[in-house]
């Protein structure tokens, strides 16, 4: 190609200079450049999110294990509205069979009771036994709350009842504010309901699994509290000690 009055391919004949018409060439460049951009932009601008798909089931955790990690994380934060969603709407604890009258307590209490006494123990509220007696708040050092599968254990399925079951060693530390501290030990068996055999609480299609059951072992079959301000004690009388009044 030559600069100026030159033949180009095809035998056209085009004058290039780099006076008035480059000048306009580039305007007129600009300006639809500017056009497309400001065009996508106002698009995008425009544009809604999807609505969420009415017909999609309400999501719990992938797997029992996964349950029981969410669960020790929410635990550990304090976070009793997020341990809340991971209970089934029948969750049921059962308190070893020894601390039932030892504790002055039912053997089976329900999730509203279960969220009770943890919701207490999170708040730093005092405790109190059914004749009055009453026991210090816990503070704010960490819980460092473990769940261990037992040595040998295994998740064993029901398949009719859509549950899952595993025996879990249990470890856990109570700082109270008068500087009694719990050994929290023992173990206890744990149950994963597969949610999509009973579907969400509004009657939505569910997936994944929510705790339905837990039952506590106690330690080594007998309920311990101590008499020093090291106490070892079962999971099962944090419980009893932070219900709430009439529980």
């Amino acid at each position: 190609m030559i600069v100026s009055g030159t033949k180009v391919a095809g035998g056209a004949l085009r004058r290039a200079t780099s006076g008035p018409f480059l000048v306009r060439f580039l305007a007129i460049l600009m300006t639809a450049t500017g056009t497309l951009v400001a065009g996508c932009g106002s698009e995008s601008a425009t544009e809604t999110p999807p609505d969420p798909d009415p017909t999609s089931p309400v999501e719990y955790a992938v797997s029992p294990d996964s349950l029981i990690h969410e669960y020790l994380a929410a635990y550990n934060e304090r976070e009793s509205a997020l341990i809340d969603s991971l209970f089934a709407p029948g969750f049921e604890y059962h308190f070893a069979t020894n601390e039932v009258a030892a504790f002055d307590i039912p053997p089976t209490w329900n999730k509203q009771s279960e969220m009770s006494s943890m919701r207490r123990l999170f708040d730093g509220s005092t405790g109190v036994w059914p004749d009055g007696t009453e026991h210090p708040p816990a503070n704010e050092f960490p819980f460092g709350c473990t769940l261990t599968p037992a040595k040998g254990s295994e998740w064993i399925q029901d398949e009719s009842a859509g549950t899952s079951r595993r025996q879990f060693d249990v470890m856990m530390i109570v700082n109270l504010i008068n500087f009694d501290v719990h050994f929290v030990g023992g173990s206890a068996i744990i149950e994963a309901l597969d949610m999509s055999t009973v579907g969400a609480p509004g009657g939505e299609s569910a997936v994944g699994f929510a705790l339905s059951s837990w039952t506590d072992l106690g330690i080594a079959g007998q309920p311990v509290t101590g008499a020093s301000a090291v106490h070892l004690s079962s999971w099962g009388f944090i419980r009893a000690v932070y219900r709430a009044s009439g529980l």
